[in-house]
């Protein structure tokens, strides 16, 4: 007779569940990964900008327009910049929330995986058991042909 864990369907539906989160939290993973490169991207651009603005402002005269435009190009970086800085903030806040989700749904999971693995180890004593009350058996019936 071959072992039958009655919560398995229950077991298979919470692994379910866990891969989802998961996967929900390698998600969220991937969006910071993005905001992080697009934050280093917008850094160096900025650098590079102000690096051209400095030459270009100490080799020759720059008319005032093109100062006030370089200005206001500096202040849309400097503004994308934040709103990339509040996007990671929340990104981070959604990967705190889903990292619970998923270690609640892991110890769900694990909670009965454990239950699932105790019926086991009693299932494979029980059978060694009745497996050596068979082999004791059949010593005993050729014991008693012996003396018979």
């Amino acid at each position: 007779m071959a072992f039958h864990f009655t919560l398995e369907v229950l077991l298979r539906y919470r692994q379910s569940l866990e891969d989802t989160e998961h996967l929900h939290l390698r998600a969220r993973f991937a969006e910071q990964a993005a905001l992080l490169h697009e934050l280093r991207r917008t850094a160096d651009s900025r650098l590079a900008f102000e690096t051209a603005i400095g030459d270009a402002l100490r080799a020759t005269p720059v008319p005032a327009a093109e100062v006030r435009s370089s200005a206001a190009r500096l202040t849309g970086i400097a503004h994308q910049q934040e709103l990339l800085q509040q996007q990671l903030q929340q990104v981070r806040a959604r990967i705190a929330q889903q990292t619970e989700r998923y270690w609640r749904a892991r110890q769900r999971r694990e909670t009965l995986q454990s239950l699932r693995n105790r019926q086991v180890g009693e299932y494979r004593l029980q059978q060694r058991r009745r497996d050596q009350a068979a082999i004791d058996e059949i010593h005993l019936l050729r014991a008693h042909r012996r003396w018979a």
